[in-house]
């Protein structure tokens, strides 16, 4: 029955205006929508979790296995395999005094190969430290990006070609990559939670005790954690520094050793002219962790990429929202800056390698960025962003492994010299460190020689091997009508030139080249003298 007033409104409702069927359809119709595409992104993060995680994992082993079973040896690897020849206490000491680095790695690499001493064996402990990382990433993004699809940073982080690289080396450096990412997880849990827990603020303690016995610059990736803890949950800042200065000062016996190093480390090498040369350097570092590009000048390419972004974030800035998931980019930034501050003070230098602290963290945090993009803009940059460093990483790795062979390549180098040598035919090699990789392939007749001097192991001396002058180099010289040279390396390692230029003028003065072979990142020549030998 129809109401007194023929409106055939319900009774309690004839103050509500009723929103004509027409109106209304299409905005339910997008909440429905929108709820059930959120519901079904929840379901699918769910059920592809695990085989996602085994994709990428798989993605990196698939590459790096094989390498690491075949590429050669190169110097660096050769002062691992004899810092670990001997004991336990061996591996400890010259880890400090000659590798000039901390002593973790290096002990348990020592433990790790009386399991078996293979190269491809000794390398597999870089290869599942890579693995682990690959395996951390998914938790990193859920607790630090919570609206990002982890999928695509676990991806981006496996497929990468230093991951690759650290993976299949004889060094420290996959090591250090895991416990960055361990440092990340175990702080969030520790300290970014509502509640802060006993158990996990101890895990977090030896994190940081573990980091500093792996790799000095770990510490600052601690600091920076410390800063913005201070931003985001201050009350816990106590307990942060509690824990973190126990893990400290398990390592306070050895800051002398730390001194000295620095000491020597900066002895050698000009330092950073400035605060912004070194934040320069390790951004241009970073910058090629995110985006490899094996491209001639490619600092000004990074430089010009960071400028046109720029841009683009001003041109764009109504596009940005307050909302972002910020940590792990404060994280990386902070770190990166504490880490050329401290270059800069203590006038040491830093190769590509020895920010891999930071490469977890900015390769997060650039995640971390796009999450300040409006929902639909981020959702699109954020693939975007994948698409195109998975193509640069695919392109760097294609370009790097396509001689299927390690800067030297001593296998085929030293094949080469058994086919063509005759006994009584010296070799000489330049630059000295490449020396120990090339013995560690040649059992034949003929005696090595590097030259100007053979590789000190009591204490690292980088201009042992810089060749001044001609009258040098032929005291260095065998006595010989004939011999082998081999030249190998940089011709310059930062400010120090090891005389190239040099070593080509005697050839040429004073020999006939008989034979000349080139291999990837090396050169083999017969040298006949010109003149009876000295």
């Amino acid at each position: 029955m129809r109401a007194a007033n023929g409106s055939g409104a319900r009774p309690g409702l004839s103050n509500h205006r009723v929103v004509p069927w027409p109106v209304s359809a299409p905005i339910l119709s997008r909440a429905i929508l929108h709820e059930m595409a959120a519901a079904e992104r929840l379901s699918l993060a769910k059920a592809y979790r695990t085989p996602f995680a085994a994709l990428a994992v798989g993605a990196t082993l698939a590459l790096a296995l094989p390498l690491a079973y075949a590429l050669n040896i190169w110097q660096d690897e050769t002062y691992t395999l004899h810092t670990t020849s001997g004991s336990l206490a061996y591996a400890f000491r010259e880890s400090l005094a000659f590798e000039q680095n901390a002593p973790l790695y290096f002990v348990l690499l020592t433990l790790w190969r009386h399991l078996d001493a293979s190269i491809f064996f000794l390398r597999l402990f870089s290869a599942a430290c890579a693995a682990a990382t690959v395996l951390l990433v998914p938790s990193l993004a859920r607790r630090y990006l919570p609206s990002v699809d982890p999928m695509l940073p676990t991806l981006l982080t496996a497929w990468n070609p230093f991951l690759i690289w650290a993976a299949v080396e004889m060094r420290v450096y996959a090591l250090i990559i895991l416990i960055s990412s361990l440092l990340l997880l175990a702080f969030h849990e520790a300290f970014l939670r509502p509640r802060v827990r006993a158990p996990a603020a101890a895990v977090y303690a030896l994190c940081v005790a573990v980091a500093l016995y792996t790799q000095y610059y770990l510490a600052f990736l601690v600091a920076a954690q410390g800063i913005v803890l201070l931003r985001y949950a201050p009350r816990h800042v106590w307990r942060f520094a509690l824990a973190a200065g126990a893990g400290a000062a398990v390592f306070t016996p050895m800051i002398l050793v730390v001194l000295a190093q620095v000491h020597n480390f900066r002895g050698a090498f000009t330092p950073p002219s400035s605060i912004l040369d070194a934040t320069t350097t390790l951004a241009s570092i970073v910058a090629r962790y995110l985006l490899p590009l094996l491209v001639p000048h490619a600092k000004l390419l990074y430089a010009a990429l960071a400028i046109g972004f720029s841009a683009l974030c001003i041109l764009r800035r109504r596009s940005f929202t307050k909302g972002g998931e910020s940590h792990l980019l404060l994280i990386a930034t902070i770190a990166l800056l504490l880490f050329a501050t401290a270059v800069y003070a203590a006038g040491v230098h830093v190769l590509n390698r020895h920010a891999a602290s930071l490469y977890v963290p900015a390769t997060l945090g650039v995640f971390s960025a796009l999450t300040f993009l409006r929902p639909g803009l981020r959702e699109r940059a954020t693939t975007a962003w994948f698409c195109v460093a998975m193509l640069a990483s695919t392109i760097a790795l294609a370009q790097t492994y396509a001689p299927l062979a390690k800067p030297g390549d001593w296998l085929r180098a030293t094949a080469y010299l058994r086919a063509h040598e005759r006994p009584g035919e010296p070799i000489v090699v330049f630059e000295a460190e490449n020396a120990l990789p090339l013995a560690y392939y040649y059992h034949g007749p003929n005696t090595i020689t590097a030259i100007p001097h053979a590789v000190d192991f009591r204490h690292y001396d980088v201009t042992r091997f810089v060749v001044h002058d001609e009258a040098e180099l032929r005291v260095s010289l065998p006595r010989a009508r004939e011999l082998w040279l081999v030249t190998a390396g940089e011709c310059a390692s930062a400010n120090i030139a090891f005389g190239c230029p040099i070593v080509e003028r005697t050839v040429a003065a004073d020999y006939r080249v008989e034979d000349d072979a080139a291999f990837f990142g090396s050169r083999v020549r017969l040298l006949r003298a010109k003149d009876p030998p000295r």
